[in-house]
């Protein structure tokens, strides 16, 4: 049998407004500079999402993966439970 690569997987990137809304409000928690949850993708989400991501070790791409959305719920959260 020969060897058969796997294709590379991609991690899924977060699109809906509602996604987006969860992380801007979970950002902002954080004390992130995200102004609405408009559900929107703008520039600042864009720049919280970027330092999110580099808090975490990840490529700063503004592009929030659906993991990164479950480590971002799971520290605001941690942070809830901790006051």
């Amino acid at each position: 049998m020969p060897w058969v690569r796997s294709p590379k997987i991609t991690p899924s990137v977060i699109s809906t407004e509602l996604e987006i809304a969860a992380a801007q409000e979970h950002l902002r928690f954080l004390g992130y500079d995200v102004p609405a949850n408009s559900g929107k993708l703008d520039l600042n989400t864009k720049i919280a999402v970027m330092k999110y991501q580099e808090s975490i070790g990840a490529e700063p791409t503004g592009a929030i993966t659906t993991e990164q959305l479950q480590s971002l719920l799971v520290k605001a959260a941690e942070k809830q439970r901790a006051r």
